[in-house]
């Protein structure tokens, strides 16, 4: 009897294995903030994740002081959603540049040549409610040297 119970605990775990769907998991996204801004910028000034589906960078070109803005999906990699990034002059409320709409795997590269910048991102479509700029997360001073 001990056999037998032995034998069947062993094919019903083998039936569970086989039917029931592996876990889900994520595909890693294959582009980088430095990919994206381009080899010249070498410097991270920093990053925040503005949700579980993406993370904005902000990386720096040491050679000429430009900044660039990527918001790299860490969701829905290869499916076409909403995602934005934006950068602008520090203290100002206008953007040097904006790249959003429906990207497969990263929005941007937004660049600027300012010395003090803000930096945004998004992850969801413009709001018919509350308007264009609503779903936007912003982050600033870059570098946080900046007064």
């Amino acid at each position: 009897m001990r056999r037998f119970l032995t034998v069947l605990a062993s094919a019903v775990a083998l039936v569970v294995a086989v039917l029931l769907p592996a876990p889900a998991t994520f595909a890693a996204n294959p582009y980088t903030p430095q990919e994206v801004c381009g080899s010249a910028y070498t410097q991270a000034l920093g990053s925040f994740v503005i949700s579980d589906v993406a993370t904005t960078y902000v990386r720096r070109n040491p050679s000429n002081g430009w900044k660039c803005v990527v918001t790299i999906k860490t969701r829905h990699i290869g499916t076409p959603t909403w995602v934005g990034a934006a950068i602008g002059k520090y203290h100002s409320d206008q953007a040097s540049q904006v790249d959003q709409g429906k990207f497969s795997y990263y929005a941007g590269p937004a660049k600027t040549g300012h010395t003090c910048v803000w930096a945004a991102g998004h992850n969801s479509p413009p709001s018919p409610i509350f308007g264009p700029d609503s779903a936007w997360t912003v982050k600033w001073p870059f570098p946080s040297t900046c007064s």
